[in-house]
């Protein structure tokens, strides 16, 4: 609920769904500033929808107390987080949902095995005590026969030797494609033409579950269902069923057919990575546009020194485009959240000797890296840190006419595995690299501090080194070497299947 309707800094945000942007309170006529803010000294503010504007969760906003203008990287950013929310928001009612929609299930599956228990001591009880009631025994077996026909999902049970006890229609005849006297009496190991090994270990597997531990944990199984000659995904519930006596005598189960949910869902998953590389396409197009304006607008100075500033800031501009454009060429659409570090870096380094006109110079590069697929989170830092100190070595350390060489390295020095969880069932590894730049030029000077500098692209490897978690160390001795200490943290499956793609 947003206070204020659209006098409101937040109200207003939701009504023009579009970030808004405070420079003054003070000097702000679309709507008054909040008595909190005032109470704490706020002066700017910058303020983004979370999840779809037509339907948003909230607002998320920052704000300063100092007089400031948010960049447009600042509003990019506080969308990023706003968006990451948002999903997780989403996630969050979608897995309450199907809580909730598993647990309506093993209800319905735990009334109607009691009911199933009740109806069997019913017809055992009367048999033993008189053999008059065998028409009404038979009259029950008819209607439990009947009953579970009904249910518009395959029933079978089974005695804990595996031998089916009985099934329903849609069991026998979708299932196995076999009448039911055909089943009944007859071991689930004997219909091999619909059960695959897999299938049969891994029932096998939550079979055992439940007897010894007593809990019933749904999960999904692949059968070739008779009736089509198809493979199908079924979501298994089953429990236990007792004699007379409460002794445990076998499994029932219900068998939901989920194949065309899932491929509904692989279908949405597939739509959301499209328009995931779509963004990237358009990112990527957008800062080429930004580093073609840089170079137009540097064209209108004289001045070298702001001449190479705007170059700076180009170059620095087509490290973070490259990246999205990695992201975007990232080979299938199921993952779009990594990407291939060691092309993206021989892409750069490419790029910044063609940018400062090396090839009339002998000057060469040297590539030694490991292959290794990268976050955003990680990769546009590194991509950035190289940018800087390539682009140092390239014009400082060569004075006209000196020969020499760059060298990037980048190394896996350590690695480790975690185990996994609902997001990522197979765990994350965890790795730590090396990044080595340097170049055999003339050494940075001895009475620059590289960590207390005026220099702005070296106050942007330690804010990046900083960012991203690592360490930075620098090494005079034969010309300049930086060495940068990081670690990744990249799930276990997205890996794999990086590692097929690129085979």
């Amino acid at each position: 609920m947003v206070e204020g309707g659209k006098w409101s800094q937040a109200g207003y945000t939701i009504f023009s769904k579009v970030p808004v942007i405070v420079k003054d309170f003070s000097e702000e006529s679309r709507f008054e500033a909040p008595d909190i803010l005032k109470m704490h000294g706020i002066v700017s503010g910058l303020s983004v929808i979370i999840g779809n504007v037509e339907k948003p969760f909230g607002v998320l906003g920052v704000h300063s107390t100092r007089k400031r203008k948010f960049t447009a990287d600042e509003t990019y950013f506080l969308n990023s987080v706003a968006f990451v929310i948002a999903e997780v928001i989403e996630r969050r009612n979608a897995e309450e949902e199907l809580r909730r929609y598993k647990e309506h299930l093993e209800e319905l599956v735990k009334e109607r095995t009691w009911e199933l228990t009740k109806t069997n001591e019913q017809l055992f009880n009367e048999i033993s005590i008189r053999k008059q009631v065998e028409q009404d025994l038979q009259n029950s077996v008819y209607f439990l026969e009947t009953f579970l026909d009904t249910i518009p999902s395959p029933v079978f049970y089974r005695n804990l030797e595996g031998i089916y006890q009985g099934c329903n229609e849609i069991f026998a005849r979708h299932i196995l494609g076999l009448p039911k006297e055909k089943i009944i009496g007859h071991s689930m190991y004997e219909f091999r033409d619909q059960y695959s090994q897999e299938t049969l270990n891994k029932s096998v597997y939550y079979d055992d579950i439940l007897l010894e531990e007593g809990k019933s944990l749904p999960h999904e199984l692949k059968i070739k269902c008779a009736i089509d000659g198809k493979l199908r995904d079924f979501l298994a519930h089953k429990a236990t069923y007792s004699d007379v006596s409460g002794k445990v005598i076998g499994i029932v189960g219900v068998m939901l057919d989920i194949t065309d949910r899932k491929k509904a869902e692989q279908a949405l998953l597939k739509t959301e990575e499209i328009r995931k590389k779509e963004i990237h396409h358009r990112i990527k197009n957008n800062l080429q546009v930004i580093s073609s304006l840089l170079s137009l607008q540097a064209e209108y100075f004289s001045d070298k020194k702001v001449k190479e500033s705007f170059h700076d800031s180009q170059n620095r501009v087509i490290s973070m485009s490259l990246i999205h454009e990695e992201l975007y060429k990232t080979g299938g659409t199921q993952d779009v959240e990594t990407f291939d570090f060691k092309a993206y870096i021989q892409k750069l380094a490419n790029e910044l000797f063609r940018s400062y006109v090396v090839g009339a110079r002998n000057i060469h590069l040297e590539l030694d890296m490991e292959s290794a697929f990268l976050g955003m989170d990680t990769g546009i830092p590194l991509g950035i840190i190289i940018n800087e100190l390539v682009s140092n070595s390239l014009k400082h350390a060569f004075p006209a006419g000196m020969e020499g060489k760059v060298q990037i390295k980048l190394h896996r020095t350590a690695s480790s595995q975690t185990d996994g969880n609902r997001m990522y069932p197979a765990g994350y590894e965890i790795s730590e690299f090396l990044l080595t730049v340097s170049d055999n030029g003339v050494s940075l000077p001895e009475d620059i501090d590289f960590r207390h500098t005026s220099s702005l692209g070296l106050q942007l490897v330690n804010i990046l080194v900083d960012q991203i978690g690592g360490s930075i160390e620098l090494s005079r001795k034969e010309g300049t070497e930086f060495r940068i200490n990081f670690r990744e943290e990249i799930p276990l499956g997205r890996k794999e299947k990086k590692i097929r793609e690129k085979e």
